[in-house]
């Protein structure tokens, strides 16, 4: 069996501290992702319009994932992301 692109949504408030949002670190092991990599991702709310479609950048910490996109996010919001696999060749090679 061929293998099939995954992905998972999940909702997330937005960092206090910075515009950012959190991806669990079970999400970025499922698609073997390592900080500075980048993920494909969908953003909107939680009711479903749209806020940013494309890829993000992942920054692992001791107790967290974070990812940073180049629209502003406003601080402290409900988000809902669906994350996947970016296209071949966007993640450096391992």
């Amino acid at each position: 069996m061929k293998a099939r692109n995954i992905s998972v949504t999940f909702n997330v408030d937005v960092d206090d501290s910075r515009p950012w949002f959190q991806v669990p670190k079970s999400i970025a092991g499922l698609l073997a992702l390592r900080s500075g990599d980048a993920i494909a991702v969908s953003v909107g709310t939680p009711e479903g319009e749209p806020l940013y479609h494309g890829l993000a950048k992942l920054d692992f910490h001791a107790k967290s994932c974070k990812a940073h996109i180049g629209k502003r996010l406003k601080k402290g919001d409900e988000i809902r992301v669906t994350a996947f696999h970016p296209p071949a060749g966007t993640v450096r090679d391992r």
